[in-house]
């Protein structure tokens, strides 16, 4: 797994992330700073699933990137809040997405503020779909659309765009690990058979 190529290290990487090794990722480059973010999310995330502590997840900033951000955005900036909501924080969700949409507003090319105000039920549907960046813009309607279902009490509809976003053959191609995570662990808790 040792190379010298910048992209083969970021391709190793995320195959250690994708196997659930995010520790090798610390050891073998820990000269790549997004790699390590993200083994860092992973982590804390699985940590989280396992003992449905929020306090790890809360420092998973550190090797953030900004310039890379495109990405790797919900991992950073959605999803702590919105664990907050399933652990009953509303106020805490609310105040963490509202600061979302305040602070970054065109980051992304707007991608995070209209993931954002859609969850917060902002925007609607055909706002969302009309922004002009059409980059995995499908899988990030059903993921959005799967947490704003939650965020109104909407289990089945929920489940549905869950289970479509799962099988979107090009949201693979994201880096972010802990998404797809995230997705099979919502799946399974709104009463999915596996």
């Amino acid at each position: 797994l040792l190379c010298y190529r910048l992209d083969q290290r970021r391709e190793y990487a995320a195959a250690l992330l994708g196997i659930g090794r995010p520790d090798k990722v610390f050891i073998l480059y820990p000269d790549q700073r997004e790699s390590c973010a993200h083994a860092e999310l992973c982590r804390d995330f699985s940590i989280y699933l396992a003992k449905k502590e929020l306090s790890g997840l809360s420092r998973t900033k550190r090797y953030f990137n900004y310039s890379r951000m495109r990405k790797t955005y919900f991992g950073f900036f959605l999803l702590v809040p919105f664990l907050h909501f399933l652990e009953g924080n509303r106020d805490v969700f609310e105040k963490g997405f509202r600061q979302i949409v305040a602070e970054h507003p065109h980051h992304c090319s707007k991608m995070l503020f209209n993931d954002a105000a859609f969850i917060l039920g902002d925007i609607d549907e055909r706002s969302f779909l009309a922004q002009p960046v059409k980059s995995q813009l499908l899988s990030r309607f059903f993921l959005v659309k799967a947490m704003r279902s939650e965020v109104v009490g909407d289990k089945k509809t929920a489940l549905e765009f869950y289970a479509r976003w799962r099988v979107l053959k090009y949201h693979e191609k994201t880096w972010e690990t802990v998404l797809k995570q995230f997705v099979e662990w919502r799946h399974k808790e709104l009463g999915s058979p596996p």
